[in-house]
Parts: structure tokens; C-alpha cells; sequence
């Protein structure tokens, strides 16, 4: 008879954290592909190639309108994967791969709308408006605006390594937690034989 299994959870760590936000990029960019490729059907492409030109900044012609919409569009899908993942499952599909939660700071239970969108304008928002920002204006689309967000995701990723409960600023801000359950990854730790 197999023994009664038991669910402890312990504050996600930086490292956990970090991999399931990557996890979670690498579905983004999937579907920010599939975005692009239904814009670039209904409006055109964003991008025209000129095989006759001169030279390579004469054979590439950017239309600034149609990236705007891309990039619009991309923060709204992510904005609706990570909100809807929150507020329905208490996770991304990252957090899922990693055994992590977020859930309410007060109570365990998972975050409300208004938490995950609090932790959505906190954790992605920021990659998401520079990239419009970048997008609708050539002369901010340059290393000193992603400076800037870089600068943002170190404070984050500090403050998170920083605190005891492992709660970075956008944790504290949206009122939530990250949780990693034990279980998750208990079956690859323990001897299937028994044997010690």
C-alpha cells in the first residue's frame, strides 16, 4: 500500500520563478506570432521588402501604423493570459509546469481580478508598453527605453530575493503570493522500489 502523500508549500523561490516566466514568454511568443501572422492578413505586412534597392536601408520598409496595432494587440493577448490564468487557475501554464501558485496574500485562496491585474501592470506591463512605446515612435525604440525596463525587472527580481516570504514589490503591490508545493516534484525525488 502506497503511502498517504501530503501537500506542503513553501515560498517559491527567485529561481523557480524566473523559469516559469520563461516558460510563459516562450507560449507568448507563439501567440504573439499568430497575432502577427492575422494582422498581417487583415491589414498587410508590417515589414515590405525590396529586392531591387540600392541598399539595405532602402529595401526594408517598416509600416509604423500596422507594429503599433502587432504590439497592442501581443499586450492585450498577454495581458489575457496572465490575468485570466491568475484569476481562473491560480496559475500560468508555467506556474503549472514549476508546481507554483499565486494566490492572495491574506488568504491562500487564488487573487481576485483586481490582484491580477495589479500584478499583471506590475510584472508584464512594463515589457508590454515599451514595446508600443518602441513600436510607435522610432526615436524611443533604442537601448535607453529598455534601460529602463531592464532596471524595473532587477528591482523586481531583488526585492523578491530580498524578502523573507519571497514577495517582490509586485507581490506586495497586487496583495499576492507565489506558493510552491512539494508535491510537485516528489515523485521524481522518491525511490519507486523503496529502496533507500
Amino acid at each position: 500500500m502506497a503511502a498517504k502523500s501530503t501537500t506542503t508549500r513553501t515560498h517559491a523561490g527567485v529561481p523557480d520563478r524566473v523559469a516559469a516566466l520563461l516558460a510563459d514568454l516562450v507560449l507568448l511568443s507563439v501567440l504573439a506570432f499568430a497575432v502577427a501572422v492575422v494582422v498581417s492578413v487583415v491589414l498587410g505586412p508590417a515589414v515590405n521588402f525590396d529586392g531591387g534597392a540600392e541598399s539595405l536601408g532602402d529595401a526594408v520598409d517598416t509600416d509604423r501604423g500596422i507594429v503599433v496595432v502587432d504590439a497592442l494587440l501581443t499586450a492585450a493577448v498577454g495581458a489575457v493570459y496572465f490575468i485570466a490564468s491568475w484569476v481562473r487557475a491560480g496559475r500560468t501554464p508555467g506556474q503549472r509546469l514549476l508546481g507554483l501558485d499565486v494566490v492572495a496574500a491574506a488568504g491562500e485562496g487564488r487573487p481576485s481580478l483586481a490582484q491580477a491585474a495589479l500584478r499583471w501592470l506590475a510584472l508584464v506591463a512594463p515589457f508590454s508598453l515599451a514595446a508600443v512605446l518602441g513600436a510607435a515612435s522610432p526615436a524611443l525604440d533604442g537601448a535607453a527605453l529598455y534601460a529602463v525596463v531592464a532596471l524595473w525587472y532587477l528591482v523586481l527580481l531583488v526585492t523578491t530575493a530580498r524578502s523573507r516570504t519571497r514577495r517582490g514589490l509586485h507581490d506586495r503591490v497586487a496583495g499576492t503570493a507565489v506558493a510552491k508545493s512539494a508535491l510537485a516534484w516528489s515523485s521524481l525525488r522518491e525511490d519507486p522500489a523503496g529502496v533507500r
